[in-house]
């Protein structure tokens, strides 16, 4: 399917919002109250894209390094983990995700021997490796970033096929809630363009539907790798 990337700055959809709520000369929401709506209502279409198609927003990977111990923070600027990598022998290795019953189960010892293989978790802003002792090495991680809010007039958001109108919809519909007006011809509008962006969003990658994992296939359990 075919998309449009257009942007708007945020003095730009002040206008349109106030439009929306026919409060063009009005002052009774103030521009930065109409600014705190604005982002409030990007950030909710944000978490609508990424929950709907994950991939959308992923950035380049990360690569880092843990020379010591087994944990590695995440910046400031990270929302969403998508997937974990190793180097292993100059060829990148999937990590899997361990579950809370399986940490003690990688550590030093007999057990290790048999199940070598490193494993992650996003724990408190840190991605934390097991085994323990061994997760030294060079790794690369693939995230979704926060998103990057509007906070000044020339600030633009990016509105694939008019997506933006989401955002001017729902942030016309908390002016006129603070108003206490009616705000039900909005709310079925906004429904319409929230079914059209979440179609939209589902259709992005046409090239194959997703199918189901064959964990058995590269696998890479086994004592000869890490």
């Amino acid at each position: 399917m075919a998309t449009q990337t257009s942007t708007a700055t945020l003095a730009e959809l002040r206008t349109r919002v106030r439009q929306r709520a026919d409060m063009v000369d009005s002052d009774f929401v103030t521009d930065a109250e109409l600014n705190t709506y604005i982002q409030q209502s990007y950030r909710k279409l944000y978490n609508m894209i990424v929950t709907t198609f994950s991939d959308w927003y992923v950035e380049d990977p990360v690569e880092f390094t843990i020379s010591s111990g087994n944990t590695y923070t995440l910046p400031a600027t990270f929302y969403k983990l998508v997937a974990v990598d190793y180097l292993l022998n100059g060829s990148w290795i999937e990590v899997k995700r361990y579950t809370m019953t399986e940490r003690n189960r990688r550590t030093s010892g007999a057990f290790r021997v048999f199940h070598p293989s490193i494993m992650y978790r996003l724990m408190n802003g840190k991605l934390r490796f097991i085994p323990t002792d061994n997760a030294t090495g060079t790794y690369r991680y693939w995230a979704v970033n926060k998103p990057n809010v509007p906070t000044d007039d020339a600030d633009t958001i990016e509105g694939e096929n008019g997506w933006d109108e989401f955002v001017v919809i729902d942030a016309a519909i908390k002016c006129l809630n603070k108003e206490e007006s009616d705000v039900s011809l909005l709310l079925l509008e906004q429904n319409q363009v929230k079914e059209d962006i979440l179609i939209n969003a589902n259709s992005y990658d046409e090239g194959g539907s997703e199918r189901v994992e064959d964990v058995h296939a590269d696998r890479y359990d086994d004592e000869d790798l890490f």
